[in-house]
């Protein structure tokens, strides 16, 4: 199956199955769960390997047995990204139950997650944050949420001023964006907390700061904690960071580093 056919297809808790859809396999069987459960879901996963999302999730709706099958297979799952509605406020009383590898967030406000979130966050392997309003707090919850979680998207995220706190662990993350120019220097005031928390980093991204001056510093400080991962750094041009880059003994995993000169918000003296 092709990543590139389920990547925007909606899999959500209020969206059904449509009765045809084109290039959709078709599942029209209800087996007996006396008949179901005869089989391991292992041979399920042989019959199923070829159907679609639609499909899938028709297949979901059958039983508890077979909706499992499913929801614990890394091939099916791996290919849906749950997108949760837009201009939404997420708050204890949203539900979903859709167990996709992978989560887009957009212009939503992200107002209280313990309830709902650790279904899904137990998981995710990417989530990707957009245009959303939350605290820090919040955000902190949902990471803690996310034992399985490899790449970490923050796209214009409003934050709320906030402390992390005792933090998250993140072993598993291996890739960390940060495209959020904020005025308040929240978003940069977290990368402390993924130094220590994230044992496996290997690429950074942080391309807009807003205080270039400022922000320089924090991005050093932050590569000084996890030089001995980072393959890959993608930042705004500097100077001061190039040199320090330079100067760090442990930087032994270092393979491509790019800096961008036409930052709309550095100011070069």
């Amino acid at each position: 199956m092709s990543a590139s056919n389920f990547s925007t297809h909606k899999f959500g808790p209020s969206h059904r199955p449509p009765s045809s859809t084109q290039n959709s396999t078709p599942v029209s069987f209800s087996p007996l769960p006396s008949f179901v459960v005869m089989f391991p879901p292992e041979v399920w996963a042989q019959i199923f390997q070829h159907l679609d999302v639609p499909a899938l999730k028709q297949v979901r709706q059958t039983c508890s047995y077979l909706k499992a099958t499913v929801d614990e297979n890394s091939c099916f799952m791996g290919q849906v990204r749950l997108k949760l509605p837009e201009t939404t406020t997420l708050d204890r009383f949203f539900g979903v139950d859709v167990p996709a590898r992978s989560v887009l967030l957009r212009s939503s406000r992200v107002e209280a997650v313990e309830l709902w979130w650790p279904r899904v966050g137990r998981w995710l392997y990417d989530l990707q944050l957009e245009r959303c309003r939350m605290s820090v707090s919040t955000l902190v919850g949902m990471l803690r949420a996310t034992p399985q979680l490899k790449r970490l998207t923050l796209k214009t995220v409003e934050f709320s001023t906030g402390v992390v706190g005792e933090g998250f662990r993140l072993d598993k993350l291996e890739e960390l964006v940060v495209d959020c120019p904020d005025e308040s220097g929240v978003t940069l005031d977290l990368l402390p907390a993924f130094g220590s928390g994230c044992p496996r980093l290997k690429s950074f991204t942080y391309l807009y700061p807003k205080h270039p001056e400022v922000d320089q510093l924090k991005v050093v400080d932050f590569l000084k904690q996890v030089q001995g991962t980072i393959e890959e750094v993608k930042l705004f041009y500097s100077e001061f960071v190039m040199d320090a880059i330079a100067e760090m003994e442990r930087m032994d995993n270092l393979k491509c580093v790019t800096f961008i000169s036409n930052n709309p918000f550095f100011r070069t003296s």
